[in-house]
Protein backbone atom coordinates (compact mmCIF):
# COMPACT_ATOMS: atom_id res chain seq x y z
CA UNK A 1 0.00 0.00 0.00
CA UNK A 2 1.33 3.40 -1.01
CA UNK A 3 1.29 6.42 1.31
CA UNK A 4 1.59 9.59 -0.77
CA UNK A 5 3.73 12.00 1.23
CA UNK A 6 6.53 11.40 3.73
CA UNK A 7 6.45 14.47 5.97
CA UNK A 8 4.84 15.36 9.27
CA UNK A 9 1.32 14.10 8.58
CA UNK A 10 2.68 10.84 7.14
CA UNK A 11 4.47 10.31 10.47
CA UNK A 12 1.22 11.04 12.30
CA UNK A 13 -0.63 8.24 10.50
CA UNK A 14 2.09 5.61 11.08
CA UNK A 15 0.51 4.46 14.39
CA UNK A 16 -2.85 4.10 12.63
CA UNK A 17 -1.26 1.95 9.93
CA UNK A 18 0.41 -0.12 12.64
CA UNK A 19 -2.85 -0.66 14.56
CA UNK A 20 -4.51 -1.81 11.32
CA UNK A 21 -1.77 -4.42 10.83
CA UNK A 22 -0.62 -2.87 7.54
CA UNK A 23 2.81 -1.59 8.56
CA UNK A 24 4.72 -4.30 6.68
CA UNK A 25 2.87 -3.50 3.45
CA UNK A 26 3.63 0.21 3.38
CA UNK A 27 5.74 2.09 0.83
CA UNK A 28 5.93 5.90 0.74
CA UNK A 29 5.98 8.23 -2.25
CA UNK A 30 7.72 11.61 -1.94
CA UNK A 31 8.83 13.50 -5.05
CA UNK A 32 9.01 16.79 -3.15
CA UNK A 33 11.43 16.49 -0.23
CA UNK A 34 15.14 15.69 -0.55
CA UNK A 35 15.49 14.97 3.17
CA UNK A 36 16.81 11.43 3.54
CA UNK A 37 17.27 11.54 7.33
CA UNK A 38 13.64 11.52 8.43
CA UNK A 39 12.05 8.75 10.45
CA UNK A 40 10.23 7.49 7.37
CA UNK A 41 13.28 7.47 5.10
CA UNK A 42 15.25 5.52 7.71
CA UNK A 43 12.62 2.83 8.19
CA UNK A 44 10.62 2.47 4.98
CA UNK A 45 11.10 2.41 1.26
CA UNK A 46 10.48 5.87 -0.22
CA UNK A 47 9.73 6.09 -3.95
CA UNK A 48 11.04 9.34 -5.40
CA UNK A 49 10.21 9.28 -9.13
CA UNK A 50 7.24 8.54 -11.36
CA UNK A 51 9.26 5.82 -13.08
CA UNK A 52 9.65 4.00 -9.76
CA UNK A 53 6.00 4.67 -9.01
CA UNK A 54 4.78 3.01 -12.21
CA UNK A 55 7.07 0.07 -11.55
CA UNK A 56 5.62 -0.27 -8.04
CA UNK A 57 2.04 -0.27 -9.36
CA UNK A 58 2.97 -2.89 -11.96
CA UNK A 59 3.35 -5.43 -9.13
CA UNK A 60 -0.37 -5.20 -8.45
CA UNK A 61 -0.92 -3.33 -5.18
CA UNK A 62 -2.81 -0.26 -6.41
CA UNK A 63 -4.00 1.04 -3.02
CA UNK A 64 -3.00 4.56 -2.02
CA UNK A 65 -3.56 6.74 1.04
CA UNK A 66 -3.21 10.52 0.97
CA UNK A 67 -0.51 11.17 3.55
CA UNK A 68 -0.55 14.99 3.46
CA UNK A 69 -2.80 17.68 4.86
CA UNK A 70 -4.30 20.66 3.05
CA UNK A 71 -7.54 20.59 1.12
CA UNK A 72 -5.99 21.48 -2.26
CA UNK A 73 -3.06 19.10 -1.73
CA UNK A 74 -5.40 16.23 -0.99
CA UNK A 75 -7.60 16.98 -4.01
CA UNK A 76 -4.60 17.22 -6.34
CA UNK A 77 -3.10 13.95 -5.13
CA UNK A 78 -6.44 12.16 -5.41
CA UNK A 79 -6.91 13.30 -9.01
CA UNK A 80 -3.35 12.44 -10.02
CA UNK A 81 -3.27 8.95 -8.55
CA UNK A 82 -6.75 7.97 -9.70
CA UNK A 83 -5.68 9.01 -13.22
CA UNK A 84 -2.77 6.58 -12.88
CA UNK A 85 -5.24 3.76 -12.17
CA UNK A 86 -4.53 3.62 -8.43
CA UNK A 87 -7.27 2.76 -5.93
CA UNK A 88 -8.10 5.19 -3.09
CA UNK A 89 -8.00 3.58 0.35
CA UNK A 90 -9.68 4.98 3.47
CA UNK A 91 -7.54 4.90 6.60
CA UNK A 92 -9.76 4.62 9.70
CA UNK A 93 -8.18 4.27 13.12
CA UNK A 94 -9.64 1.34 15.10
CA UNK A 95 -9.42 3.55 18.21
CA UNK A 96 -12.16 5.76 16.77
CA UNK A 97 -15.85 5.12 17.38
CA UNK A 98 -17.86 4.94 14.16
CA UNK A 99 -21.58 4.25 14.50
CA UNK A 100 -22.84 1.20 12.63
CA UNK A 101 -26.09 3.02 11.83
CA UNK A 102 -26.21 4.87 8.49
CA UNK A 103 -22.69 6.26 8.46
CA UNK A 104 -21.20 6.62 4.98
CA UNK A 105 -17.47 7.21 4.56
CA UNK A 106 -16.34 7.81 0.98
CA UNK A 107 -12.99 6.55 -0.43
CA UNK A 108 -9.64 8.07 0.49
CA UNK A 109 -10.81 9.54 3.78
CA UNK A 110 -8.46 9.57 6.76
CA UNK A 111 -9.95 9.32 10.25
CA UNK A 112 -7.49 9.44 13.13
CA UNK A 113 -7.67 8.21 16.71
CA UNK A 114 -10.45 9.00 19.17
CA UNK A 115 -12.80 10.46 16.58
CA UNK A 116 -16.50 9.85 17.26
CA UNK A 117 -18.94 9.69 14.34
CA UNK A 118 -22.59 9.34 15.28
CA UNK A 119 -25.49 7.86 13.22
CA UNK A 120 -26.70 9.19 9.86
CA UNK A 121 -23.51 11.08 9.08
CA UNK A 122 -21.72 11.31 5.74
CA UNK A 123 -18.00 11.87 5.17
CA UNK A 124 -17.06 12.86 1.61
CA UNK A 125 -14.14 11.42 -0.33
CA UNK A 126 -10.65 12.59 0.51
CA UNK A 127 -11.60 14.08 3.89
CA UNK A 128 -9.21 14.30 6.81
CA UNK A 129 -10.71 14.13 10.30
CA UNK A 130 -8.03 14.65 12.89
CA UNK A 131 -7.84 13.18 16.38
CA UNK A 132 -10.40 13.78 19.15
CA UNK A 133 -13.02 15.30 16.84
CA UNK A 134 -16.75 14.78 17.32
CA UNK A 135 -19.16 14.37 14.40
CA UNK A 136 -22.67 14.12 15.85
CA UNK A 137 -25.85 12.78 14.24
CA UNK A 138 -26.97 13.76 10.74
CA UNK A 139 -23.84 15.75 9.92
CA UNK A 140 -22.60 15.85 6.33
CA UNK A 141 -19.04 16.77 5.34
CA UNK A 142 -18.16 17.56 1.73
CA UNK A 143 -15.23 16.06 -0.13
CA UNK A 144 -11.60 17.05 0.59
CA UNK A 145 -12.53 18.91 3.76
CA UNK A 146 -9.98 18.98 6.60
CA UNK A 147 -11.12 18.82 10.21
CA UNK A 148 -8.37 19.73 12.70
CA UNK A 149 -7.97 18.12 16.16
CA UNK A 150 -10.71 18.59 18.73
CA UNK A 151 -13.40 19.98 16.42
CA UNK A 152 -17.10 19.46 17.23
CA UNK A 153 -19.68 19.36 14.43
CA UNK A 154 -23.09 19.29 16.07
CA UNK A 155 -26.40 17.81 14.97
CA UNK A 156 -27.40 18.18 11.32
CA UNK A 157 -24.67 20.69 10.50
CA UNK A 158 -23.62 20.68 6.86
CA UNK A 159 -20.02 21.31 5.80
CA UNK A 160 -19.21 22.00 2.16
CA UNK A 161 -16.34 20.87 -0.06
CA UNK A 162 -12.69 21.79 0.55
CA UNK A 163 -13.42 23.47 3.89
CA UNK A 164 -10.69 23.86 6.52
CA UNK A 165 -11.84 23.87 10.16
CA UNK A 166 -9.20 24.86 12.73
CA UNK A 167 -8.43 23.07 15.99
CA UNK A 168 -11.09 23.18 18.69
CA UNK A 169 -13.74 24.91 16.58
CA UNK A 170 -17.40 24.23 17.28
CA UNK A 171 -20.07 24.25 14.57
CA UNK A 172 -23.49 24.52 16.22
CA UNK A 173 -26.51 22.44 15.14
CA UNK A 174 -28.07 22.95 11.71
CA UNK A 175 -25.39 25.41 10.59
CA UNK A 176 -24.29 25.29 6.94
CA UNK A 177 -20.71 26.07 5.91
CA UNK A 178 -20.24 26.75 2.18
CA UNK A 179 -17.51 25.33 -0.05
CA UNK A 180 -13.90 26.56 0.32
CA UNK A 181 -14.43 28.25 3.68
CA UNK A 182 -11.79 28.57 6.42
CA UNK A 183 -12.93 28.40 10.05
CA UNK A 184 -10.35 29.63 12.55
CA UNK A 185 -9.09 27.62 15.51
CA UNK A 186 -11.38 27.85 18.55
CA UNK A 187 -14.19 29.52 16.60
CA UNK A 188 -17.80 29.01 17.62
CA UNK A 189 -19.96 29.17 14.51
CA UNK A 190 -23.59 30.01 15.29
CA UNK A 191 -24.71 31.21 11.86
CA UNK A 192 -24.40 29.77 8.37
CA UNK A 193 -21.33 30.86 6.37
CA UNK A 194 -21.47 31.44 2.57
CA UNK A 195 -18.93 29.80 0.27
CA UNK A 196 -15.42 31.21 0.16
CA UNK A 197 -15.49 33.04 3.49
CA UNK A 198 -12.98 33.06 6.36
CA UNK A 199 -14.28 33.42 9.91
CA UNK A 200 -12.82 33.31 13.40
CA UNK A 201 -13.70 34.13 16.99
CA UNK A 202 -16.54 33.63 19.45
CA UNK A 203 -19.01 34.12 17.90
CA UNK A 204 -17.31 33.56 14.53
CA UNK A 205 -17.26 36.58 12.18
Amino acid sequence: MLIVGAGGFAKQILPVIDRLGLINEVVFYDDYSNNQTTLIARNFRVIKTETELKEYFSFGDLRFVIGVGGTLNRYTIYQKFCALGAEPFSLIDPLSTISSFEVRIEPSSCILQNVVIEPSSTIGKGCLINLNSLITHDVSIGEFTEISPGVSLLGASKIGKSVFIGAGAVILPKIEIGDNCVIGAGAVVNRSIPAGHRVAGVSAR
